[in-house]
């Protein structure tokens, strides 16, 4: 009889398990019934689709690379750069945009709560920021797993976003 534990553990796959709608290649980590975790890789020198996020929360820790992130929630718009260390939040609502600005891939971790359901968490969007058009082809936004961990989408969201 096989033991089950309480907690997961997992090895990231080699190669990419899929594409996100915003166009980086995708490989799913653990996730609880809480939150999830992906790996994230855009290619040098290529800019995201723009995407928006219904009512997932996302933080981003980026490992390698440098970029720039464009977040707009139609009333104020912010473009920051990001290299290795940084971390930034992506609340529900929120139309963001990506780019890897050096030769090499920009590569984060994104931890999403709750557990990222599938590709009607997101969507993508026709504006596109400070960044520029797209430079990647979209996703399809699903892979393994993905479509069978339906969450279902909370009646309200209420959202405090903290800065220091």
């Amino acid at each position: 009889m096989e033991q089950r534990y309480p907690w997961a553990t997992n090895n990231m796959s080699e190669n990419p398990d899929g594409q996100a709608l915003d166009g980086c290649d995708v490989r799913l980590l653990t996730r609880t019934p809480f939150s999830s975790a992906i790996h994230c890789e855009l290619p040098g020198g290529q800019t995201s689709q723009a995407t928006i996020n219904y009512w997932i929360h996302e933080i981003w820790f980026v490992i390698s690379g440098e970029g720039a992130v464009w977040r707009t929630d139609g009333s104020f718009d912010q473009t920051v750069d990001v290299k290795a260390g940084s971390s930034i939040t992506i609340p529900p609502q929120v139309t963001f945009q990506f780019r890897s600005t050096r030769k090499e891939p920009l590569v984060f971790v994104c931890f999403v709560a709750p557990p990222f359901p599938g590709p009607e968490a997101n969507e993508l969007v026709e504006e596109h920021g400070p960044l520029g058009l797209p430079t990647v082809e979209p996703g399809t936004g699903a892979g393994p797993g993905r479509a069978s961990a339906q969450v279902p989408r909370p009646a309200a969201i209420e959202v405090n976003e903290v800065t220091s």
